[in-house]
């Protein structure tokens, strides 16, 4: 609430008591609760902007300075240059430090900067960051909201911390700088500026991003990591050809892993046909490196991909040709995942015995795995969450909302957080689920949730996917639960892309 408003409440006063009140004392300027109420939305289109007159009325009527009344509304002292002499970074409070901060980062109005230009960080900064190692979360979270409600009221605060959110969480998944020494950094530099054709730390090197941007796309989408994935895509490709022959397979898989994530970007995307390059071409590059694990896992994509296209036999042939593989790589992670988008192929075609006898394969290889840091980010997508996932998007293909519904809650009770996207199309199996038998409050509650997870994820089938499920509801649009839904959507959800999504996902 504003000062404004905060004020009157300190007295526990309505607008109309408080009118009353300045009634009393002031009879011969009557006011209502109307003028009240147009002084306390202001600066809004619909309120009116209080006088000088009238703010020392209220002072008087709320026992309390003048500049109270207006003290959440934004301020411009840090533009002076002799108040910031005056204070020394100790004298800011945490607030004031943030806002210098981002002046910092964004330029000043007129200055010539801009959103890109070059940060220069204020005197503060050093204070800052003690201050921010030391604070707590809450209190924290508390200072940052003091701060939105200073930018005014036109500015959407909810889109602001939401871009700031992503920005931290971008930053939280940056690789660390330590990765590479000073010598190393500068031999990678000449790799990737194209001044050298093959360095091995070049190659270490993207084979640490390849693992980072695979974690950092299931969190942040694809869109965001699209770019960064083809550059060092086209890096990894120079070294795979200039590398000595004792080096040669490992630069090629390198290369096939970071092609096949590309795929698996593009099909997020909605580019169907771009996947479909990308995996072809991982797994030419997988098979050139005898990379068995990476061979068999690109078939399976290739398969997922014809089958979310609505051709599962198309995808029922290349499962088969990657189970072949599978066999060969002992890898339980490689095929349980091989078995899981076989049974997805088959529910998807209403095989349900043949689904059943892949989902036992599945299972049993979960029994097998064993837990990896070291596994590349491809090796870790098949585990128990993923299986239960599986069998929540099966049992809707088959016509079995509630064993949908049962089986999504077991995966979502394991799954890790930070991977938004698998958790994400659980939630929505839920909602699809609930959508079947007609329980309309927990539909429309879980894509509410899915809409707020999503706010910041880039995938466009995630998107089409909660669009074409908040269509399902539409006859029941005027009930609260959905009302409510749109109003979270209309705040949260990004403009609809058009794409050819199947009516599953």
């Amino acid at each position: 609430m504003n000062a404004r408003v905060a004020f009157r409440l300190a007295h526990t006063w309505s607008q109309r008591q408080a009118a009353d009140e300045w009634n009393r004392r002031w009879p011969d300027d009557p006011k209502t609760f109307k003028n009240f109420s147009y002084w306390e939305i202001w600066p809004s289109a619909t309120g009116y902007a209080p006088s000088l007159y009238v703010l020392t009325k209220l002072a008087q009527l709320y026992e309390c300075n003048i500049s109270d009344l207006v003290i959440d509304l934004p301020g411009f002292r840090h533009h002076d240059s002799a108040y910031r002499e005056l204070v020394t970074p100790q004298d800011l409070t945490l607030t004031q430090h943030m806002e210098s901060l981002f002046v910092g980062l964004v330029g000043q109005e007129n200055s010539g900067g801009g959103i890109l230009s070059p940060l220069v960080l204020p005197a503060g900064a050093t204070a800052l960051v003690h201050r921010l190692e030391e604070i707590d979360v809450v209190e924290l979270a508390q200072v940052i909201t003091m701060w939105t409600h200073k930018l005014g009221f036109g500015v959407n605060r909810r889109k602001v911390l939401s871009k700031l959110s992503t920005a931290a969480t971008l930053a939280a998944a940056a690789p660390v700088d330590g990765v590479l020494d000073p010598d190393e950094r500068e031999r990678v530099t000449r790799v990737v500026q194209g001044a050298v054709g093959f360095t091995e730390p070049a190659l270490r090197y993207c084979e640490v991003m390849a693992g980072t941007l695979g974690h950092r796309v299931q969190t942040l989408g694809p869109r965001l990591g699209l770019q960064n994935a083809l550059g060092h895509r086209d890096v990894a490709h120079r070294l795979a050809h200039s590398a000595p022959p004792e080096l040669q397979q490992r630069a090629l898989s390198v290369y096939a892993e970071l092609t096949q994530l590309v795929g698996w970007m593009c099909f997020s995307l909605g580019d169907y046909r771009g996947a479909q390059h990308y995996y072809e071409d991982a797994r030419s590059a997988a098979h050139d490196a005898q990379n068995i694990d990476l061979l068999a896992y690109a078939l399976g994509e290739i398969s997922y991909l014809a089958t979310w296209q609505g051709k599962p036999r198309v995808g029922i042939d290349h499962a088969i040709v990657a189970q072949s593989w599978a066999a060969q790589t002992n890898n339980p992670r490689v095929e349980g995942y091989i078995a899981d988008v076989t049974a997805r192929a088959f529910a998807a075609d209403r095989q349900e015995d043949a689904y059943r006898k892949q989902l036992d394969v599945a299972q049993a290889t979960l029994a097998r795995i064993e837990d990896n840091a070291d596994d590349p980010r491809w090796h870790c997508f098949f585990n128990e969450a993923a299986f239960w996932g599986t069998m929540s998007q099966c049992a809707l293909w088959l016509g079995a909302p509630k064993r949908a519904l049962e089986t999504a809650s077991k995966s979502l009770a394991i799954e890790d957080p930070a991977d938004i996207h698998n958790r994400a199309f659980t939630m929505l199996f839920q909602a699809e689920a609930f959508t079947q038998i007609r329980e309309i409050d927990e539909a429309s509650r879980v894509l509410g949730k899915v809409v707020t997870l999503t706010a910041t994820h880039t995938s466009s089938r995630l998107h089409q996917r909660t669009t074409d499920l908040r269509a399902a509801l539409t006859p029941w649009q005027h009930s609260r639960p959905v009302r409510e839904l749109d109003d979270l959507i209309a705040a949260y959800s990004p403009p609809p892309r058009s794409t050819s999504d199947p009516e599953r996902g």
